[in-house]
């Protein structure tokens, strides 16, 4: 159990790691390509929107593996059937 959780802590680090360098590395091959300071972080703005709003369905439209539940925003949300 602890083994797994080191593993799961440190794909998640990675996982954070990657995606605070590709922000880093895109806003430098930006400012190279001539976008404005407002340009490049509407781009960067989006990119990590979507990767956010890529990762709610498979959060909240699905079943936990464990409990077999549904994630518990949906719950609180007022609605008795949440599906």
């Amino acid at each position: 159990m602890l083994r797994d959780r080191r593993i799961l802590y440190a794909t998640a680090f990675l996982r954070a790691l990657a995606t605070g360098m590709m922000g880093v590395l895109l806003g430098i091959y930006l400012a190279r390509m001539a976008f404005t300071p407002s340009q490049i972080g509407l781009v960067i703005s989006s990119g990590l929107a979507g990767a956010t709003l890529g990762g709610c369905p498979r959060l909240c439209w699905t079943p936990d593996a464990v409990s077999g539940d549904f994630h518990p925003a949906l719950r609180w949300s007022g609605h008795e059937n949440y599906l």
